[in-house]
C-alpha cells in the first residue's frame, strides 16, 4: 500500500487512507457513513467496470514488529473479514442497499434484546401462550415462548396441563404460582 497524507482521529489512531493501491487495485473512498462504515470504489486499469466494497475498518493498537513500532491505526478488513465487516458489491447502489440492510438488522436485533429484557405481564388466571401474547402484545411468538420458559425456570409459573383444540395440537396451559 502506498502512503499519502497521514490523518489521525481524535484518539490518535491513523485513519485508513482515502486513496490507496493494494494487490494491483486502486481504492478510492466514495462514501463515509457516520456509523463507521465506508464505501470504497475498487478499480483496475484493464477492468471495464469498477466494483465497490462496503467496509468497516477496525482499530489496531500499537505494537512492535521486528524492532519497529507500528502506530495505533484503523485497518481495512482483511480477506477473512469479508462477509462480516467487508462486502464486495457490483455497484454503488448495491453497496448502499447492503449498508441499509445492515443498519436495519442491527436495529431489529437491538429491539429484540430490549424486548427480551422487558418486564412481562403474567395473566392471573390459567393461560395459554396465545393468552400470554395478548397480555404482552409487543412479543412475537418465539419471544413469548422464551419468556414462558424463563418464567417456568424461575418458578414464577408452572405447567397446569393441556387444553384440547378443536383441530390441531393441544395447547399447554400455565398458571401463576
Amino acid at each position: 500500500m502506498q502512503k499519502q497524507e497521514s490523518l489521525k482521529d481524535k484518539d490518535g489512531y491513523l485513519l485508513v487512507e482515502k486513496e490507496f493501491t493494494y494487490r494491483g487495485y486502486d481504492f478510492k473512498l466514495v462514501k463515509d457513513f457516520k456509523d463507521g462504515w465506508f464505501i470504497y470504489e475498487k478499480s483496475k486499469k484493464n477492468q471495464k467496470h469498477n466494483k465497490y466494497e462496503l467496509v468497516k475498518p477496525k482499530k489496531q493498537d500499537a505494537f512492535v514488529f521486528n524492532g519497529k513500532k507500528i502506530e495505533d491505526k484503523w485497518v481495512y478488513p482483511n480477506d477473512n473479514a469479508f462477509g462480516k465487516t467487508g462486502f464486495d458489491c457490483v455497484s454503488l447502489q448495491v453497496a448502499e442497499a447492503r449498508h441499509l440492510s445492515i443498519i436495519q438488522n442491527k436495529e431489529d436485533q437491538e429491539e429484540k434484546e430490549a424486548l427480551k429484557n422487558e418486564e412481562v405481564r403474567v395473566p392471573t388466571k390459567s393461560f395459554t401462550i396465545k393468552d400470554f401474547m395478548k397480555a404482552n402484545p409487543k412479543l412475537s411468538y418465539s419471544l413469548a415462548y422464551v419468556k414462558i420458559k424463563e418464567l417456568i425456570d424461575s418458578q414464577e409459573i408452572r405447567l397446569e396441563g393441556t387444553k384440547k383444540a378443536k383441530r390441531g395440537k393441544a395447547s399447554n396451559v400455565y398458571i401463576k404460582r
